[in-house]
């Protein structure tokens, strides 16, 4: 799943984090932070300065990882969103129009 990708999840899961003491790290809310693994919120310039710290990685890196991450996040939420019906069809089978 795409959501489990995201990579400050992937970091607090692998070190066997709740999202409450991630937050108590970088100075935000329990909300805040799982809005950030969800795609919700995005993290101001100054936090996601201290997650890039705190997952021990380059800004930079950090930054293209998450853009990335967050095009893949999109590209998922589009799919989902287009439904497609199928078509009816009567009794004998046939398609009604």
């Amino acid at each position: 799943q795409v959501i489990e990708q995201n990579p400050l999840r992937r970091w607090r899961k692998a070190s066997c984090f709740r999202a409450v003491d991630v937050a108590g790290r970088l100075g935000v809310t329990e909300t805040a932070v799982l809005g950030y693994e969800l795609g919700r919120y995005n993290p101001a310039e100054e936090v996601f300065a201290l997650i890039a710290t705190l997952v021990g990685t380059e800004l930079p890196t950090l930054s293209l990882e998450w853009a990335r991450w967050k095009e893949q996040l999109r590209d998922v939420r589009l799919v989902a969103s287009v439904r497609i019906k199928p078509p009816k069809l009567s009794f004998n089978g046939k398609e009604n129009k």
